[in-house]
């Protein structure tokens, strides 16, 4: 149960945090680097 939280919680975050950044950031290269999934 708990690894699958753990993961349920991951896939939730990064997908989060992509939006997120899109609303604080207009920098094309911190855009790029989020898109690219890697940080």
């Amino acid at each position: 149960i708990g690894l699958l939280t753990g993961i349920g919680l991951s896939i939730l975050l990064y997908l989060c945090f992509g939006i997120f950044v899109e609303l604080f950031t207009t920098d094309s290269s911190v855009l790029e680097i989020v898109r690219s999934g890697v940080l």
